[in-house]
């Protein structure tokens, strides 16, 4: 495990957690993690999305949106922003676990990284089309932001 100062060290209980388990039916597969206000980690992937508390490791499930969400991020109001790979954005309560799409379709195929700007519009890596997609967080409309030059001639 790298290190970033001032980052907080997993006890191992809760790194056991977070371990990609092969071969194992129903065993959620994290893709994208994000921490908290309260420190709480939360990780999204293969339907689910899930909080994971630091200290003993145990996992909650907070919603189970269905599709591929594969990252999120936290909000300024403590709500979940998480990218699918069905071509969705969505909001999620995490008192309720109750999921609403922000934005879907148009620009972006593969919504694979989520973040937050300054001005609290989202930032997302669309992988399908090797795009940067702006979206608005209250209307859902997209601004392509750039594309990506396909990289793989040169690799």
């Amino acid at each position: 495990m790298w290190r970033v100062p001032g980052a907080l060290r997993l006890p191992a209980q809760a790194r056991e957690s977070c371990k990609v388990r092969r071969g194992r039916v129903g065993q959620p597969v994290p893709l994208g993690i994000a921490v908290d206000t309260g420190g709480s980690i939360l990780a999204a992937g293969v339907g689910l999305v899930w909080e994971i508390d630091p200290v003993t490791g145990a996992r909650t499930i907070i919603s189970s949106p269905g599709g591929f969400p594969c990252d999120l991020t936290v909000d300024l109001t403590g709500d979940l922003i998480v990218g699918d790979l069905f071509s969705r954005v969505f909001r999620i309560d995490p008192a309720t676990g109750i999921d609403t799409t922000i934005s879907s379709g148009g620009l972006f195929g593969d919504a694979c990284g989520v973040v937050l700007e300054a001005s609290g519009d989202i930032v997302v890596a669309e992988r399908r089309f090797n795009q940067i997609v702006r979206i608005d967080p209250l209307s859902g409309s997209q601004e392509l932001g750039t594309t990506v030059p396909d990289l793989g001639e040169h690799l």
